[in-house]
């Protein structure tokens, strides 16, 4: 797939980044892993349950477990590019709101002074840019999807050929 420059007449490639990221496919797996350990174990402490309501628990478990698990699959999808990305934006998405919602229980319940939510905050923000990645090439894609065949060919050269 090609696609013009603002002012070129040569076509340029069209670029998606998609499923160049080890690390984006190890962080959608840990946060899905939480996810899972928060339904299975309750392994959140005590002072969260007593903080706030069980259906925000329920909530903020399951997206991680559910976000984390779209992502990987997303990142992993085999056949149409376009449900791949579609399939990880929503899932980044879904993940950083769990991440969200769990650095400010952090926040909320241990304070500024406590370094754990720098890690779970930058933990959110890179989910997040992620999922507005995967949904700018998501972009990408339907948009090259709609153009004519004609703007992906690359133009003739002419002949040199005098016979």
């Amino acid at each position: 797939m090609f696609t013009r420059k603002r002012g070129s007449t040569v076509p340029t490639p069209l670029q998606i980044t998609t499923r160049r990221h080890p690390l984006a496919l190890s962080v959608y797996a840990l946060v899905g892993i939480l996810g899972v350990l928060f339904i299975t174990r309750g392994v959140h402490s005590a002072a969260i349950s007593r903080t706030i309501s069980p259906l925000w628990i329920f909530v903020w478990e399951w997206t991680m477990a559910v976000g984390g698990a779209l992502a990987v699959i997303g990142i992993v999808w085999p056949r149409r590019l376009d449900w791949g990305l579609f399939l990880e934006s929503t899932g980044a998405a879904l993940a950083m709101f769990g991440m969200a919602t769990y650095t400010g229980v952090i926040i909320y319940i241990a304070g500024w002074r406590n370094p754990t939510w720098v890690l779970m905050g930058c933990l959110t923000l890179g989910l997040g840019l992620r999922a507005a990645g995967a949904a700018r090439d998501l972009g990408k894609v339907q948009a090259a999807a709609l153009r004519p065949v004609e703007s992906f060919m690359l133009p003739a050269e002419p002949s040199t050929d005098l016979k």
